[in-house]
Formats: C-alpha cells, structure tokens, sequence
C-alpha cells in the first residue's frame, strides 16, 4: 500500500505498508541458515533487515509497517483500517517512505560474505 488515502491535505505515511507472502508450501527463514546474524533485508526507498530467527510460514503472509507495530494505538488503528486478520504479524518501522506515484522496494537474499 504506496499510497493511502490523504488524512486532509497531509500526505498519509502511517498507512503505507509492504505485503510479504509465502507462496511455497515450505517455511521460510528470513535469515541465512548458516550464518544467522545475516538477515533478509528490505531495500530502496525504505530500509528494514529482518530479525534474526524470523520465518514465515507456508502460505502466510507478513505486513511491513512504516510505524512501531510495539506502539498499540497506531497498531489497533490499522489493523482496524485494513481489517487485518489475527496472527498476522507486523514488523517495523522501516525507515524512508513508499512514493505516491511509483517507488522501487527491493528484497534482498543474506550475503554469506556480509558481517553485522
């Protein structure tokens, strides 16, 4: 969700969110297996690096917020906003902003060479 409806003349960053769903009929690990600190990460015009542990489960999908999902009132506010069903989880808030008009977000893979 890039572009939610404007609260009045202010642009609604609150609401914007990323969609991560597994498709496979396997979980996944957000992280590399053998070097765990390395974690999967968002890139472009928002910046987020999964927890390390993170998986997401066959068929499940995840909800990459722009706000602190720990924050209950903004939290309660757009699960009601989205009608989003129980257990899914929130992870942010990730840094940056989606466009309005058209953005590039990238995923990207753990680098076994990449050190945190």
């Amino acid at each position: 969700m890039y572009h939610p409806p404007d609260i009045g003349t202010n642009d609604n960053v609150i609401d914007e969110f990323i969609e991560l769903r597994n498709v496979s009929a396997t979980a996944v690990a957000l992280y590399h297996t053998n070097y765990t600190t390395n974690t999967w990460r968002l890139r472009g015009s928002v910046e987020y690096s999964f927890a390390k542990g993170t998986m997401l489960a066959p068929g499940d999908f995840m909800l990459v917020v722009g706000f602190d999902p720990a924050d209950l009132p903004y939290r309660e506010a757009f699960l009601a906003a989205y009608d989003v069903p129980g257990g899914v989880m929130l992870f942010g808030p990730y840094a940056g902003k989606l466009d309005n008009v058209g953005d590039r977000v990238q995923l990207r893979l753990p680098d076994v060479n990449l050190v945190v």
